[in-house]
């Protein structure tokens, strides 16, 4: 399916607005407590001799399969990252307080970001909580937080369970796809068999991410039988279709890439929840350029599909700051510059979104072109 014939620029461009609308009306944030009662549920019936890889493994997969999941009026792309994070992972949020700030260092805090009501009530809330705080890692990490208790209820600093700010390199699951790099990973574990447990732990990993795009499918082809908008019928023919090519084999263009991304990119949160690893994008003018290159798409269009990217990336009724950064620019190893047009593009999103997330980061250096800088003057 040619998406380029089912998207209208002016159309996805009215579809922003709709899907902040959404945003502020999402008050609560509760897929990351549903997430972990399925996990909690998972590991009462695992193995007990299961290795720490397996388990993890399972854990997401029994996540990925059970979540509920939903595609939003005027999203055009399958894909939260909601379920991933509780209100209280930043620190730009009307909830904050100094006074009682510790959700960084008290791995129970988090389930006060559950406000009790009639699906998520006080017992549902408190056996989840109390399973939780039984886990090795849990006693573990209170122990640490106990001895630094009192310097962090100043907020002096903060003791966090992260291993701090990464780039996750997509580029291959983007062009080569899922079912080749598990191709990949079965030929290594010929070459480690004692490895095997490991190798059979990342594969069903990478296959989480295939059957949580089949669900999507499977939703936005329900959803298109029963739309009598003709143009949202197509669009969400278009997703279906789409999610049943990828992650699972390699993008085709640009818009195929990005569904993938972000798939790739909720897994990969769901899998750290509740209140992820800092994750952050990475040049993404060099990731996307070459799924741009395979076919020529009118700019416009283009930028929309990115400002819809963007609001991926926009969790909640604030928008919460989720430490997630999107950069563009910079030049390789030689000096020579890695602007191309995808850059423009990316530029001209958040000029067009203008929302407080996700960040933005432009690398400038002696070579950078005069119409970059001009590209930024759209921020002014």
């Amino acid at each position: 399916m040619n998406f380029d014939k089912v998207l209208n620029p002016e159309r996805l461009n009215k579809y922003i607005d709709l899907i902040h609308a959404q945003n502020k009306q999402t008050q609560r944030l509760d897929g990351w407590f549903i997430a972990k009662e399925i996990m909690m549920n998972t590991l009462k019936q695992l193995d007990s001799a299961l290795t720490p890889a397996a388990r993890q493994a399972a854990l997401l997969e029994a996540v990925v399969k059970e979540i509920p999941i939903k595609i939003r009026n005027g999203e055009i792309f399958a894909g939260t990252e909601a379920d991933a994070f509780a209100c209280s992972y930043a620190l730009i949020n009307p909830a904050f307080r100094v006074e009682s700030f510790e959700g960084y260092c008290d791995e129970n805090a988090v389930y006060n970001d559950i406000t009790p009501n009639e699906e998520f009530n006080a017992e549902r809330i408190d056996t989840v909580r109390k399973f939780w705080s039984e886990h090795l890692y849990t006693k573990s990490l209170s122990r640490i937080y106990k001895d630094s208790g009192l310097e962090t209820r100043e907020v002096v600093y903060f003791v966090e369970r992260v291993t701090g700010h990464t780039i996750p390199d997509f580029r291959d699951a983007l062009k080569l796809g899922i079912d080749a790099l598990i191709s990949e990973i079965e030929a290594r574990k010929k070459q480690l068999p004692d490895k095997a447990d490991y190798f059979d732990a990342m594969s069903k990993s990478l296959r989480t991410a295939v059957i949580l795009a089949e669900r999507y499918a499977e939703s936005a082809e329900k959803m298109a039988a029963g739309e009598t908008d003709d143009v949202r019928r197509a669009e969400l023919e278009l997703i279906a279709a789409t999610c049943r090519r990828v992650p699972r084999l390699g993008a085709r263009s640009l818009y195929e890439a990005i569904q993938s991304y972000i798939i790739l990119w909720q897994v990969m949160n769901l899998e750290q929840l509740p209140n992820p690893f800092a994750f952050s994008v990475g040049n993404l003018d060099r990731v996307l350029q070459p799924f741009l290159d395979m076919h020529e798409l009118d700019h416009d269009l283009a930028a929309q599909l990115l400002r819809h990217f963007l609001a991926f990336f926009c969790v909640g009724d604030r928008n919460w700051a989720i430490s997630q950064n999107i950069i563009v620019g910079g030049m390789d190893e030689n000096g020579d510059d890695l602007t191309n047009e995808m850059t423009y593009i990316i530029l001209r999103a958040f000029a067009l979104s203008n929302y407080s997330q996700p960040n933005l980061s432009l690398k400038l250096h002696p070579g950078t072109p005069n119409e970059v800088y001009q590209a930024t003057a759209g921020f002014m």
